[in-house]
């Protein structure tokens, strides 16, 4: 299980262009898997090749519940390439 206040990280094949992706459209973090009512998170840029997007929790996150984690088409890698399909990243469960 995840700390309540673990920032989430999403990896990818290429770099990106973190100015591209938004919380609660492009990455998303919910509660259910509808995806109806997005955390809200902030975006941050990481990894040796600028190949991960960090999505840390504005608050913390509910104890004991489970969170499901995608990616939607719209961000785009550093040469300009949108994603064109979206792509769930499955989920995981907070500690008690």
């Amino acid at each position: 299980s995840a700390s309540v206040n673990s920032p989430i990280v999403f990896h990818f094949s290429e770099a990106v262009n973190i100015s591209a992706f938004v919380s609660g459209a492009e990455i998303l973090v919910d509660d259910a898997s509808g995806f109806g009512s997005p955390v809200t998170v902030t975006l941050a840029k990481s990894g040796r090749f600028g190949n991960q997007i960090i999505a840390t929790p504005s608050s913390a996150l509910s104890a004991g519940t489970r969170y499901y984690v995608k990616a939607n088409s719209g961000g785009s890698n550093d040469g300009g390439h949108a994603i064109s399909t979206a792509q769930e990243f499955g989920s995981f469960t907070t500690a008690s």
